[in-house]
């Protein structure tokens, strides 16, 4: 009885410690339709290759963004906080809820937190559309 309310007791924390570290942003991953959606919190930055099963690199398609108001804006950069902006976060360049399209970038999509701007950050969606080449080395 004593070994199960411990194990009990252990997976609690453990699941309680997993949330705690992981409340941050919300993220989906379709892998059959080659989807990850980001559901941001505001102060987390998103790096796609964390997403588990999804390659380091992907062929990115399309970026989404659907905005929670009219003045939204976010800023896609290539693999890391200081790599190359591949979306801007200048609204009058593409407008929030515009969809900006590649031809596949071979690419891992990173978002600074701090470079965006959400009216209620839990009403705005980030879509990255991907596609993955049967061959690792292309």
């Amino acid at each position: 009885m004593k070994k199960s309310i411990i194990f009990t007791m252990s997976l609690i924390l453990a699941l309680a410690m997993f949330s705690y570290c992981h409340a941050a942003n919300t993220v989906t991953f379709n892998a059959s339709a080659a989807v990850v959606s980001v559901v941001p919190d505001g102060s987390t930055n998103f790096d796609m290759a964390t997403v588990s099963g999804v390659p380091t690199l992907v062929h990115l398609k399309a970026i989404v963004f659907q905005p929670s108001a009219a003045n939204d804006k976010i800023q896609v950069r290539a693999g890391s906080a200081t790599g190359a902006v591949i979306w801007p976060a200048n609204p009058d360049v593409l407008g929030a809820g515009q969809v900006l399209y590649f031809d596949n970038l071979m690419v891992d999509p990173y978002i600074v937190a701090s470079e965006c701007t959400f009216g209620t950050a839990a009403n705005a969606k980030i879509t990255l559309i991907y596609s993955i080449h049967p061959d690792p080395n292309y």
